[in-house]
């Protein structure tokens, strides 16, 4: 006669209803509003996870796995909002919705839901009625988003929103920080040439929505190139392969786990073929350093070239000293080369510690190593 949660997601409900219990489902994927529902860098802090309106609003409580006897013990879903990063009911209340319509809907409907483009519509006129109840909400599903395209060792930027009646303004800032903001259709794309730092915000009727995407395109020399590893990054953390570590976006901070990758039973050596023979100044290993999460430094940085890919020269080690001298959140670990360097292949030997310490979070487990981008200079 026990009533079952499922909160880990969805095994310990599905198992549950086989014996016969009534079933909350309340799965952590799908169902905590404590979760960032937008771009980490413009949300209200949260304890992490990301949790969008669409994501909410895709949810399918009843389980297809389960029999038609058993589907009836699946009595619904429910959201949890835990508090320890809200200080407000404001606060709260933002976390709260728009998702909570979303789930609301997912429940009251079931499989005959309109759909979430159907949702997102009757949306714009919910949030009137927020407005006048002065419900604090967010708007998170009006923030511009990007994907790039390496193209010649240039970037091809593109910006995508929820919504096609407005336009994307954009304006590239560089030293200007208020340069005139451009028209800017959202089919369209625009090349970038050289780093840059760029805004877009999504606007109807001349008003801007939602919060202003600000962004940095960065060009350097390893852009698009190839590169090989010795270990493949954990599954948990490999959105895009390799290739995301030389794509000119560097991972934001609070960590957003698409745009890094991720190591934890062996530490990757990392060859880059950069097609010709190439001075060389610089390296730029941007890496996370996060040990409440078990995330730690690279113990130990070792730097190779070659002009053949069979016969590397080691031109820096770097110990972790050095390394934790170096780091810097926002800038990685800049690695100067000695002058009048050259070569084609770049390799770097990465070792991480063996075991986290005695007395720190995970003790006695490996650490984790997260990149994000690899810059040559």
């Amino acid at each position: 006669n026990a009533a079952v949660m499922s909160w880990r997601g969805e095994d310990g409900g599905i198992a549950a209803a086989k014996q016969k219990h009534d079933v909350v489902m309340t799965p952590g994927s799908h169902c905590y509003f404590d979760h960032y529902q937008g771009n980490k860098q413009l949300e209200p802090l949260a304890i992490g996870g990301y949790t969008p309106l669409k994501k909410v609003y895709d949810y399918e409580p009843v389980p297809s796995s389960l029999s038609s006897t058993a589907v009836k013990y699946i009595i619904g879903a429910q959201a949890n909002m835990w508090t320890e990063y809200m200080a407000t009911t404001d606060h709260v209340e933002y976390m709260m919705m728009p998702r909570m319509a979303a789930l609301a809907e997912v429940l009251w409907t079931g499989k005959k839901r309109p759909g979430y483009e159907n949702f997102k519509g009757r949306l714009k006129k919910h949030f009137g009625l927020l407005d006048a109840f002065q419900v604090h909400y967010a708007n998170s599903i009006y923030t511009v988003r990007s994907s790039r395209k390496v193209v010649n060792n240039k970037v091809e930027l593109r910006f995508q929103t929820e919504f096609d009646e407005g336009k994307v303004h954009y304006a590239i800032l560089n030293d200007d920080p208020y340069v005139t903001m451009l028209d800017y259709k959202p089919i369209e794309s625009i090349i970038v040439e050289k780093s840059s730092r760029f805004k877009a915000q999504y606007f109807e009727k001349s008003m801007g929505l939602g919060h202003a995407l600000i962004e940095n395109v960065i060009i350097h020399q390893a852009l698009g190139k190839q590169m090989v590893s010795t270990f493949p990054p954990d599954k948990k953390y490999n959105t895009g392969g390799l290739s995301t570590l030389v794509d000119s976006k560097v991972g934001q901070l609070p960590r957003m786990n698409e745009e890094w990758l991720a190591w934890k039973e062996n530490a990757p050596t990392l060859t880059i073929d950069l097609e010709k023979i190439t001075s060389i100044n610089e390296i730029v290993v941007h890496t996370l350093k996060e040990e409440i999460s078990w995330i730690y430094l690279p113990s130990n940085i070792r730097i190779e070239l070659s002009n053949d890919n069979t016969s590397f020269t080691t031109c820096r080690s770097l110990s972790l000293q050095e390394i934790n001298e170096l780091f810097s959140d926002k800038e990685g670990i800049k690695i100067r080369l000695s002058s009048n360097q050259s070569a084609r292949y770049v390799r770097l030997h990465l070792e991480k510690p063996t075991r986290i310490a005695n007395g720190m979070p995970g003790a006695g487990d490996k650490p984790w190593l997260f990149i994000s981008e690899i810059e040559i200079r």
